[in-house]
């Protein structure tokens, strides 16, 4: 049997009827009744019975790795150890499910962990030694690659599974032109694949609130209206809808805690542009002849700084890294575009301020670290021959290594392996930094294009739900290409 994982309607109404996928959501188990040809939700298992099978040792130390989670998404820090407890026990009946029902592999309906209930399940499956796939909506134009997770984050591995005919030639080309002609990146991010759109708020928004999403006041009152309906709703609704996949006692954060959240947040940009240098000091560094590292900073809480990022998704840890390896020079440091942000159409409140604070900056400062404007073009039509970035796993890396650019990462990336980007374990010493890494050169343009066209020509299919971009692809053809994509997945795990 093979689990799918979080599927929205319409992957729900692809699937339906295949009695060899078992739908996984917030509810429980799904299985398909052959005989009423309907999907019944499978009875919870309440027993002791495999705890034989179970290593409670490890669910934690796998459960505490994921903890960066849980700050983003369980309040009441001192309550985490008894949480954790209790967590085990949901993680266990998880764990015993997927044994009873012999599930072999699960599919997730999305690019990575990024969720509580998401986690428990990967651990999981994980402790029961059940691969994972993963959909990744890969950054050229959201497009799904199946990522391979046997383990933990580590094991991830792109599947290289022929799923399709779809080509990538052509959009590599435009991505890389895209880029070399460029306005600034965040112009074009704010027209990427990845931008839902909502012609009617997002007009009403424009015209009579510019900058509504960066205004702390509009902040503040969105916190008061969630409390309010939270309320109504709650006198209508007397059984609320408990989370399967997650225990009992994780609660939401409350309207006071996300309150402080905002203000740190406030606090944090208002002592940011005190620190960001003048146009003459970038000038200076400029003519020094000699390159920098610059941490191209990603926005915060992500999946992709976290879990993406492994053990070095913090700026801060990053920074002190690149001292341990004996870079001494100022570390160059550009704080995403978006981070002015505390409210976003797709999620509400941002919660930068989990990530972010005045004493953030100040170890940074302390650490050598020269605050960029958050303006500050990265692209590849300016100068970029005196300085090497550092991204966690962004697509700084991608752009840089198409057009001949080197780049430092430091996590898990989709496209790993891609010529052009060193990954920050494999280098013994920062003490000089080598003339080839801020030079432009044609061999690692050619090969990057040619390592794209491997992993992604016919290894793709559609985002019919629409997965990282909020944009459903539900088009007749689309569909057609998620079917004979999916289904080849699910054969893949059925032989092996």
């Amino acid at each position: 049997m093979i689990g799918y994982a979080f599927p929205d309607s319409k992957i729900k109404e692809i699937l339906y009827k295949n009695s060899e996928v078992i739908f996984i959501d917030e509810k429980g188990f799904w299985g398909f009744n052959i005989e009423s040809e309907t999907r019944v939700l499978l009875t919870t298992l309440n027993n002791l019975d495999d705890l034989h099978l179970f290593d409670s040792t490890k669910a934690k130390k796998y459960l505490e790795w994921y903890m960066p989670l849980w700050t983003r998404w369980v309040p009441h820090a001192d309550q985490y150890e008894n949480k954790k407890e209790e967590s085990l026990i949901k993680i266990y009946n998880i764990f015993s499910m997927l044994n009873c029902l012999n599930i072999d592999g699960v599919i997730f309906n999305t690019s990575v962990v990024h969720h509580l209930d998401s986690s428990f399940l990967s651990i999981a499956c994980h402790l029961k030694k059940i691969d994972q796939i993963y959909l990744y909506a890969q950054t050229i134009n959201g497009r799904l690659l199946p990522i391979l997770q046997s383990s933990d984050i580590q094991s991830r591995q792109r599947l290289n599974l022929e799923v399709s005919n779809y080509s990538f030639e052509k959009e590599l080309k435009e991505f890389l032109k895209n880029k070399e002609d460029l306005v600034p990146r965040f112009e074009i991010e704010e027209n990427s694949p990845f931008k839902k759109k909502n012609i009617y708020i997002e007009y009403f928004f424009k015209k009579f609130f510019k900058n509504w999403n960066k205004n702390y006041l509009i902040a503040l009152l969105f916190l008061i209206r969630r409390k309010i309906y939270s309320l109504i709703v709650r006198t209508k609704t007397r059984n609320l809808q408990i989370n399967y996949l997650t225990s009992k006692n994780l609660e939401s954060y409350s309207t006071l805690e996300d309150f402080r959240q905002i203000n740190i947040h406030r606090l944090f940009l208002r002592n940011l542009s005190s620190k960001i240098i003048s146009k003459n000091e970038i000038k200076n560094l400029k003519s020094q002849n000699k390159p920098f590292l610059l941490i191209a900073a990603h926005y915060q809480p992500e999946a992709t700084s976290f879990p993406e990022g492994d053990k070095y998704h913090n700026h801060v840890n990053i920074a002190m890294l690149l001292r341990e390896k004996k870079y001494k020079s100022p570390i160059l440091y550009k704080e995403h575009p978006h981070i002015y942000t505390y409210l976003s159409k797709y999620v509400g409140l941002t919660k930068v301020g989990i990530s972010r604070s005045v004493n953030y900056l100040k170890i940074l400062n302390d650490l050598g670290c020269k605050f960029l404007p958050t303006t500050f073009d990265l692209s590849l039509k300016n100068d970029n021959d005196w300085y090497v970035p550092v991204t966690i796993t962004g697509t700084i890396a991608l752009e840089r290594s198409l057009a001949g650019l080197h780049t430092i990462y430091t996590g898990n990336p989709w496209y790993k392996g891609l010529p052009g980007t060193i990954y920050i374990d494999d280098i013994e010493t920062l003490d000089q930094i080598p003339p080839k890494w801020y030079k432009k050169d044609y061999n690692i343009k050619k090969e990057a294009m040619i390592f794209m066209n491997e992993i992604l020509n016919h290894k793709t299919f559609s985002n019919v739900s629409g997965i990282a971009s909020g944009q459903p692809e539900i088009s007749k053809n689309n569909i057609e290409d998620f079917k004979k994509g999916i289904s080849k997945t699910i054969e893949w795990f059925k032989s092996n």
